[in-house]
């Protein structure tokens, strides 16, 4: 069970591929997500879905309605700002594309920090900047944290930082 979400009526959760609702009502209703072996993200509202099957797509499911509603393009990893209204999609080997969710339109591309998929993605809780995360090298890891301004996809600084080798 991960990525738990509630509005104030429903419960969401993720099981596996399979997103549970939990009203306030005695009744409890789920629906199957596609397969997606990269993996599958629900929103901080618990109003989206996402699931990363293994055809280079990104999958957009209108949990209440229980159906797809977006198909784009783009599979490796999918963060969605704290508003669950905007989805940043990074492709194992394109750029990262910032789209609205509300319009359905790509607000920004930008190429992958350093050329190579994040280790992680993260917006700052008033979504005005991402945070990339690139691991360059394996033990002693070294990192780079890139700030990005999340209105226009402009990089904003980038902190280096290194690990300690695991024996």
């Amino acid at each position: 069970m991960s990525d738990v979400r509630f509005d104030g009526q429903d419960l969401r959760y993720l099981l596996d591929d399979t997103v549970v609702t939990l009203d306030l009502t005695p009744r409890v209703t789920d629906f199957r997500l596609d397969r997606a072996p990269y993996g599958t993200r629900l929103s901080p509202d618990g109003r989206w879905a996402v699931t990363m099957p293994d055809d280079h797509t990104t999958v957009l499911w209108d949990v209440a309605r229980r159906r797809k509603v977006w198909v784009l393009p783009a599979t490796g990893q999918a963060t969605f700002a704290h508003s669950g209204d905007r989805l940043l999609t990074v492709a194992d080997d394109g750029p990262m594309t910032l789209w609205d969710l509300s319009t359905r339109r790509r607000l920004w591309t930008a190429p992958q920090p350093y050329g190579m998929p994040p280790s992680g993605t993260q917006f700052t809780r008033d979504g005005g900047t991402l945070v990339v995360t690139t691991a360059l090298t394996q033990a002693p890891v070294d990192f780079r944290l890139t700030r990005i301004d999340a209105r226009t996809g402009r990089r904003l600084a980038t902190l280096r930082t290194r690990s300690p080798g695991v024996c």
